[in-house]
């Protein structure tokens, strides 16, 4: 087993997208709205596009951007 090593990236995806399956059915049940990931941060397959992120697993400043504006708009 090779240890420290960052899973492919469409498992990540993959796993990304269950997890927020899972959080949005949640949210639903709970009657709390659920902000999806800001949309023009993904490519055409739906992974984030580099811009947007500092390593396999962390996004970055101008991710943060993007979500602090999709929350004032939704405010």
């Amino acid at each position: 087993m090779v240890q420290n090593e960052i899973s492919p990236r469409h498992f990540r995806y993959k796993l990304w997208r269950l997890h927020s399956e899972i959080v949005a059915d949640l949210c639903t049940e709970l009657d709390i709205g659920f902000v999806p990931h800001p949309r023009q941060a993904g490519d055409d397959e739906g992974f984030q596009r580099p811009e947007f992120f500092r390593n396999a697993s962390h996004t970055n400043s101008k991710y943060g951007a993007l979500l602090l504006q999709q929350m004032q708009e939704l405010a």
